[in-house]
C-alpha cells in the first residue's frame, strides 16, 4: 500500500468513474435533445394561438358590427310593420 500515490488514486478513481460520467453526459444529451424538440413544438404552438387570438379579435369585430346593423336592421324593420299596419 506504501506504493501507492495521490496519482495512482486519482487515475483509479477518475478510471472507474469516467465511464458513469460520460453515461450520465450522454443521458443529459439526449435529454437535451427532447427539450428542444420540445421548445420547437412549444414555438409552433405559441405562434398558432398568436393566429387564432387574432382570428377571434377579428371575429369580436364582425360580431359588435353585426349586432349594430341587427338593431338598426330591427329599427327599421319595426318602423316598416308600423307603416304597413297603418295602411290596412
Amino acid at each position: 500500500m506504501a506504493g501507492l500515490t495521490k496519482k495512482d488514486l486519482k487515475e483509479a478513481v477518475t478510471g472507474a468513474l469516467e465511464p458513469f460520467a460520460n453515461a450520465v453526459e450522454q443521458d443529459f444529451k439526449g435529454v437535451n435533445d427532447r427539450f428542444d424538440k420540445v421548445d420547437s413544438r412549444l414555438d409552433k404552438v405559441d405562434r398558432r394561438l398568436d393566429k387564432v387570438e387574432f382570428d377571434v379579435t377579428e371575429v369580436k369585430s364582425d360580431v359588435k358590427l353585426m349586432k349594430d346593423n341587427f338593431s338598426e336592421l330591427f329599427t327599421k324593420l319595426d318602423e316598416f310593420i308600423s307603416l304597413y299596419k297603418k295602411h290596412e
